[in-house]
């Protein structure tokens, strides 16, 4: 399918479900009756709550269908077929729309907003994207908006006119486009704050990433990101970029520090011991380790390797630094004390930074700092956040939770509790040894190792074998098929001597509700491929672009 015909497929989708629900609802209540339209209220909030409740996948499919079924037996034939035109008639306006879209940028545009109001690490990786818009746009003046809490990230960035902080009000924003009068955004935050604001404004071309449900048609520059968890987030942003010029350089960290936080850094710091950098926070996206874990792993270092550490983060990881560092000299805790971007030039300073993936990592990876990054929650994959360009080791356990992975929302801590000081020390030790993982084909097989849990349909010993040696986690079927795909968040399902059967096919197709990704169906030998990892990273993207 070309790129014309999957952005027309694609903004379809942002119309077509809230339109159907709209039209099946009113359709109910005039041909059925408002006792019908007010059963089925009845009936989803019923079903939602209950949802809630339940944990194992399988349970909630039973309950999702029979859902279904009672909604057709309430509304009757006439209100589902005119709720199946409401969901295919987008398709034309989305046409039309499509064929007033805006050609790519000329080279000789004036104005350019780069957005990425987003987290600290978001930020880090966004300033990749600057130097290849100033190489396609040379004579254009070039803005980066961002919030309050990043925006010393990229203020001394040489190819940025000015950095803009985020109003955080939509009118507020509409009227600093317009004064501003951009001729380009280039939108690398899934906000659909954004690309209505310049639409508002009038910003005649807008690009950012059009997959995105709801409001990805504001956009007119055609990107269509792969949506593969295999694509690290930095790639992601590139492939905006590509959407309106051509790009043959690879993607690279461009973090620039201001003197001031240099100098702020060399005066907290001293020189001479060898420093550790910990940042024990997460942003949500992860649940932090327990302090007593953080504690016994700097007695193990400082004993084994003569190491201090500075612990860093902001006031709401103040509790948890003062735990770590209680009834000990072999932490400082700064914690609440400096800025982002004064953390950023005292991990520069440091040897080495330990911290979860978060956005003090992504600070390492952007000051060349080699670090140890831990992973605790299965929705978090290092394919798509893992330190970018950076000598490091990852910590991530296969943990046989059987929540549903939101950590945002999640009470347990069951995927933290089960990562031990001793582990991050051995990790540890073989950074310290000179064996950070680097160079991008290594990378990306050992990003592959530490994200994929794969399940082999068939015993096969030597398969099995050649996946833990090359360090992927291998399950073999035990279970439900659903409850098991989900439990223990397996991104792959492979055969490796015939084709996966049907149950698992519809398991896996069915276990993607409850993932960020279904599944992928690997069958077969590996042909001329040398390692399983580059074989599962071609499948998976082939599968999800």
């Amino acid at each position: 399918m070309n790129s014309r015909f999957k952005k027309i497929n694609l903004m379809t989708q942002q119309f077509s479900d809230i339109y159907a629900i709209l039209v099946l609802a009113a359709a109910i209540f005039i041909f059925r009756g408002g006792w019908a339209l007010l059963a089925a209220f009845i009936v989803l909030i019923g079903s939602g709550y209950l949802t809630l409740k339940l944990r194992l996948p399988s349970r909630r499919l039973i309950l999702q269908a029979a859902t279904i079924s009672l909604l057709i037996f309430l509304a009757g034939i006439a209100p589902i077929v005119l709720a199946a035109i409401a969901y295919f008639a987008p398709r034309i306006v989305v046409y039309l729309y499509y064929l007033t879209t805006t050609g790519k940028p000329p080279h000789d545009i004036k104005k350019i907003v780069i957005q990425r109001a987003d987290a600290i690490g978001d930020t880090v990786l966004a300033t990749a994207a600057i130097a290849p818009v100033k190489k396609l746009f040379p004579g254009a003046r070039i803005d980066f908006l961002c919030r309050d809490l990043t925006k010393e990230l990229v203020s001394d960035h040489p190819a940025l006119n000015q950095v803009i902080v985020h109003p955080e009000n939509k009118e507020r924003l509409i009227s600093l486009f317009k004064e501003r009068q951009y001729d380009l955004i280039i939108s690398l935050w899934e906000d659909p704050l954004f690309p209505l604001a310049a639409w508002r404004a009038g910003i005649p071309y807008r690009s950012g990433p059009l997959e995105t449900k709801k409001y990805g048609w504001l956009y007119n520059q055609g990107v269509f990101r792969r949506l593969s968890f295999a694509t690290h987030q930095i790639e992601r942003n590139f492939d905006i970029i590509k959407g309106i010029g051509e790009i043959n350089d690879p993607p690279l960290l461009d973090l620039h520090l201001s003197e001031a936080n240099k100098e702020s850094a060399a005066w907290l710091l001293p020189s001479s011991e060898f420093i550790v950098a910990l940042s024990p926070g997460t942003s949500g996206t992860n649940k932090a380790l327990p302090a007593k874990t953080y504690r016994r792993f700097i007695e193990l270092a400082a004993d084994k390797f003569g190491c201090r550490f500075i612990i860093l983060g902001g006031a709401e990881e103040k509790q948890l630094a003062e735990e770590i560092a209680s009834e000990s000299d072999l932490a400082i805790d700064l914690t609440g004390k400096t800025t982002v971007g004064e953390n950023a030039a005292l991990i520069a300073l440091c040897r080495y930074h330990v911290g979860c993936d978060s956005g003090p990592t992504h600070l390492a990876a952007g000051v060349k700092t080699p670090c140890l990054v831990i992973y605790t929650s299965k929705a978090q994959k290092p394919l798509t956040w893992g330190p970018w360009g950076v000598p490091h080791r990852i910590v991530r356990k296969a943990v046989d939770c059987p929540l549903i992975c939101a950590t945002r929302s999640c009470q347990s801590t069951a995927c933290a509790d089960q990562i031990t000081a001793e582990e991050l020390l051995d990790e540890f030790t073989e950074l310290m040894a000179g064996r950070g993982i680097t160079g991008v084909r290594e990378t990306k097989r050992y990003w592959a190792a530490k994200s994929l849990n794969i399940l082999l349909t068939q015993n096969n010993e030597a398969t099995a074998a050649t996946l833990k040696k090359e360090g992927f986690n291998v399950f073999l079927p035990a279970r439900g098929k659903i409850d098991q795909l989900v439990e223990q968040d397996i991104s792959v399902v492979y055969n490796p001597i015939g084709k996966t059967g049907l149950a698992w096919r519809l398991a896996a197709l069915l276990a993607g509700a409850y993932l960020n990704f279904p599944p992928v169906i690997i069958n077969g030998d590996r042909g001329a491929v040398d390692n399983l990892a580059d074989l599962f990273l071609e499948k998976i993207n082939a599968q999800h672009v």
